[in-house]
């Protein structure tokens, strides 16, 4: 399995944005960094997220790249970073990403979809907890008018995501798109 790491750089957020692209854009690196914000990833620093959610910081970066891109970004850092106003903050091993996540459907085609997706997930994600309930009430099959006060049909999962960090928070992207899914926030699991 590949290393993947937290990085935290500090600077202007545009600048920060240049500097992460032209990286990602000079290495076909598009699909393996992420921006914490963009993919709903929560790091854990309860200080940083307070004073972002009231306002008071604004200039960091959470980003998860794997090794390879983590050193990049480093010597990145270290040759431009007086001239561009930017700096790496931190750097912490990510042991692995998860994300709680529940769905529900009337229909039973998204069912059988939906439960086909869940029973096998993404090679690096595992399912911890997965509970499937599937409900069948044949005395309310037909029936239509304005109120109806069971569906016919209805089935719903829920459980943990897990594993490998850049399969997780594919995924959970993925899900995101989903109609009848919630994903919540990916939250990292360090090394240390």
């Amino acid at each position: 399995m590949t290393d993947f790491y937290e990085i935290v750089l500090d600077g202007d957020c545009e600048v920060l944005k240049g500097f992460v692209a032209g990286y990602l854009a000079a290495g076909d690196l598009h699909n393996e960094v992420f921006v914490a914000r963009e993919f709903h990833v929560e790091h854990d620093s309860l200080a940083h997220q307070l004073a972002e959610w009231i306002g008071l910081v604004d200039d960091r970066t959470h980003l998860i790249v794997p090794g390879h891109v983590h050193e990049r970004i480093q010597l990145g850092t270290q040759r431009l970073g007086d001239r561009l106003k930017i700096k790496l903050v931190s750097s912490r091993r990510v042991a692995e990403a998860r994300f709680e996540f529940r769905w529900q459907t009337y229909n039973r085609q998204e069912a059988d979809r939906l439960r086909a997706a869940f029973a096998s997930p993404p090679e690096g994600v595992e399912l911890d907890g997965y509970e499937y309930d599937e409900q069948t009430h044949e005395e309310e099959e037909g029936q239509t008018g304005a109120y109806a006060p069971v569906h016919p049909f209805e089935a719903k999962g829920s459980g943990v995501a897990h594993g490998n960090p850049r399969a997780v928070i594919v995924w959970a992207s993925e899900l995101r798109d989903e109609d009848f899914v919630e994903v919540e926030t990916v939250r990292l699991e360090y090394e240390d």
